[in-house]
């Protein structure tokens, strides 16, 4: 018996979203290095934009969890969590901090 349809969608748009924090980290660093242009940086998603003011206010999305799924929103917030930690810590070896 294989997964129930919501579970591939929801590893495919997981999937989607770790490869689009690959580009869009990327290209913040191309920047940086000042191999690429302001112009070709991407937008940032929203579950980056989400994930900053959580952070920053220290608290879920919704009481209880996104729309009471935590498990996706949490499984977001490690994807995003981990490409960020792995940009950041790129950028800290390249500049020899």
């Amino acid at each position: 018996m294989g997964r129930p349809p919501g579970v591939n969608r929801v590893n495919k748009s997981l999937e989607k979203l770790r490869d689009y924090l690959l580009d869009f980290y990327g290209k913040i660093n191309e920047v940086k290095a000042g191999a690429a242009s302001t112009k070709d940086l991407l937008e940032e998603p929203e579950a980056v934009t989400l994930y900053r003011k959580c952070k920053s206010m220290n608290t879920l999305l919704v009481s209880g969890g996104l729309l009471d799924q935590p498990h996706i929103w949490l499984l977001e917030w490690n994807i995003v969590e981990s490409q960020k930690a792995l940009f950041d810590n790129l950028a800290a070896a390249n500049s020899g901090a």
